[in-house]
């Protein structure tokens, strides 16, 4: 028994020196080093980030011709056309009704009081999903302005004003509000455009924030298309407060194929961007190769740190579950249509 007890101490500070020398979490569970937690936290913010630049850049870069709606179908499915339809008995002076159809043959039934400009309409989609817009003007200084409801097939509801500088050379516009899922949890947006640039600011209710500037020029196919060669550049900030600076551009010149960033602790990293937003590339520190990150459409992700084990990393669940580019084919789409 003495002896029991004599070794008990030595026991316990062998323990201690473990935990200090290889990191303690927990019973039966080492610490994950410091520079490897880093790494992987970095990884995460980048698909994080990458997700949501893929869902809204979806609907602020759509080619004109591309559907109003939501959800994808042949873009040259029916032909677009607006009809004004005749008023309804017991329609008010004033009313006017009209039908829309979009190339995806989305249906939109509009009805809007052309002395007030409130009104509201209602969305048929192809594969049978409705969603239903109320509108009214109000006062938006130099602007044409417009506060929106819009409630989606599923309960989700987006919420925000819009407006258009009829008088800018520069077609100066915006569009802010906050879009809410069913299950309470929101997004605020702000979106600012004229024909030089986009600016698009993001901060969902789990504390982190995206902000990201875009150069513009105008062309055949679109008033407002990205100039690839020059690039995209912003910022995000995570939850827990790490910063990423990120770049994008598009060096062939027709789509965006490459990407880097800045994250803590020195960290960097430079990838190749596929057409659909998958990608992979290494990370960095002050040159010295960290790993390699490789992630697909959906943002899932796996990191190959170097000397370690691989990792699953994934993006937010703000950047998994706002699925605006689902919500409406492009950013034409927001606000009454058609717009007076």
């Amino acid at each position: 028994m003495r002896l029991s007890a004599g070794l008990t101490p030595v026991i316990l500070v062998g323990a201690v020196l473990s935990c200090l020398v290889a990191g303690c979490s927990g019973p039966g569970t080492p610490a994950e080093p410091a520079e490897l937690r880093e790494l992987r936290d970095a990884a995460a913010d980048h698909v994080t980030t990458v997700l949501l630049v893929k869902r809204w850049f979806a609907i602020l870069y759509a080619r004109q011709e591309t559907v109003l709606g939501g959800g994808a179908a042949d873009a040259q499915a029916c032909i677009p056309e607006w009809v004004q339809l005749p008023p309804e008995p017991g329609d008010p002076s004033g009313l006017e009704r009209w039908r829309g159809t979009m190339s995806d043959c989305t249906v939109i039934d509009l009805v809007r009081d052309k002395w007030t400009g409130a009104g509201y309409q209602t969305f048929h989609y192809p594969d049978g999903r409705t969603k239903t817009v109320t509108f009214q003007s109000v006062d938006g200084g130099q602007y044409n302005a417009h506060t929106v409801e819009e409630t989606l097939w599923d309960g989700a509801q987006l919420v925000y004003e819009r407006g258009i500088d009829p008088y800018s050379r520069k077609q100066e516009q915006y569009e802010r509000g906050t879009a809410t899922l069913p299950d309470g949890r929101s997004i605020a947006f702000l979106h600012l455009r004229n024909t030089d640039r986009d600016v698009l600011e993001l901060d969902p209710d789990d504390g982190s924030r995206l902000e990201i500037r875009v150069p513009l020029t105008g062309t055949l196919a679109s008033p407002f298309e990205p100039l690839l060669a020059k690039g995209a550049s912003g910022t995000y900030e995570s939850p827990s407060g790490d910063r990423q600076t990120f770049w994008l551009w598009g060096e062939a010149g027709t789509r965006w194929d490459r990407w880097a960033l800045e994250a803590r602790g020195g960290v960097t990293g430079g990838f190749t961007v596929e057409a659909d937003f998958s990608g992979a590339g290494a990370l960095r520190r002050e040159g010295a190769a960290l790993g390699v990150l490789r992630w697909q459409s959906t943002g899932e992700g796996r990191l190959e740190p170097v000397g370690a084990a691989a990792i699953q990393v994934a993006p937010s669940a703000a950047a998994r579950d706002f699925q605006i580019d689902q919500w409406i084919g492009n950013i034409a789409a927001m606000g009454p249509m058609p717009l007076y």
